[in-house]
């Protein structure tokens, strides 16, 4: 897909189609972070569900924290708000990073963000 609003709500639509059908996507995550737990030695999985009610069966299920990235630099688009509007007003992340700068800004607080919250956690 692309990285445009079309491709975006069409990717959308697949994994929601998927979900309906088997819960294909959470499945398939639940198997990759199993794998993990046993082979590797893991500081942190980081998993990106953007649908509210997904993210938090991902949080029962694994166990683990919430984390926002916010970028307030870049305007969302139909499908992010639509994502946002999932999320009651009342609720509150774990974690927040803040993106507003470049990608290598992204990188340094990824970096630190790492060290702090994962590794002394």
């Amino acid at each position: 897909g692309s990285k445009d609003e079309k491709g975006r709500q069409f990717l959308s639509a697949i994994k929601d189609a998927r979900t309906a059908y088997n819960d294909g996507p959470a499945r398939e995550i639940y198997t990759l972070v199993e794998h993990y737990q046993r082979h590797q030695k893991l500081s942190a999985i980081f998993i990106m569900v953007r649908e509210f009610k997904e993210m938090i069966k991902m949080q029962k299920v694994l166990g683990g924290q919430t984390l926002l990235v916010v970028n307030n630099t870049v305007l969302p688009g139909p499908t992010e708000l639509a994502f946002l509007a999932q999320v009651p007003a009342e609720y509150q992340y774990d974690l927040v990073v803040k993106n507003n700068g470049t990608i290598g800004n992204l990188e340094r607080e990824a970096s630190l963000f790492a060290k702090h919250e994962v590794l002394t956690g």
